[in-house]
């Protein structure tokens, strides 16, 4: 079985408790009524849908909006209840909140486009670096130390002593 990221999770369960959210307050206006839902907030709610499965946060957004103003529309037709705008709004609210979670987590995540990338340090070429004032340059005075143990792997050298792995420290 593959490895699901944690944020690919997250978009899950939010599309998951989007389709929830919203068609519960769809099917409480079923209830209410006796034509359903009208088109115009089905087809926002499939707008919302498709961005929600696009993964696309701010298609979503935009379509949220539109679910708002057709519902809005509704009620001003008569189709939708004042009771079943509000239950649209509070849903449609708490899943801008979400969207704007995973968002603003997308856009710090490393990697992300916005998340500015640290610039790797160019490491001079052995041949053609003339050694330059930070290398240290064996001194004729010292003895050769010649084969010997290598280093980090001495007596007291075991696996709790060995200190972090390259690439593993904190993020910036």
């Amino acid at each position: 079985m593959s490895p699901v990221r944690p944020r690919a999770r997250s978009r899950g369960a939010l599309a998951l408790g989007t389709l929830a959210l919203l068609g519960g307050g769809l099917l409480g206006c079923a209830e209410e009524t006796t034509t359903g839902p009208p088109t115009a907030v089905t087809d926002a709610l499939a707008a919302v849908d498709e961005a929600l499965v696009a993964r696309d946060a701010d298609a979503g957004l935009d379509a949220l909006d539109a679910l708002r103003e057709a519902a809005d529309e509704a009620v001003d037709a008569g189709e939708l209840t004042a009771a079943e705008q509000e239950r649209i709004e509070r849903a449609a609210d708490r899943l801008e909140a979400a969207l704007e979670a995973v968002e603003e987590a997308d856009d710090t995540a490393p990697g992300s486009s916005t998340t500015p990338t640290p610039t790797p340090t160019p490491t001079p070429s052995p041949s053609t670096d003339a050694g330059g004032p930070d290398e240290e340059e064996p001194d004729e005075d010292e003895p050769d130390e010649g084969p010997g143990p290598k280093p980090g792997k001495g007596p007291g050298q075991g696996p709790a002593d060995k200190g972090p792995k390259p690439g593993k420290g904190p993020k910036p």
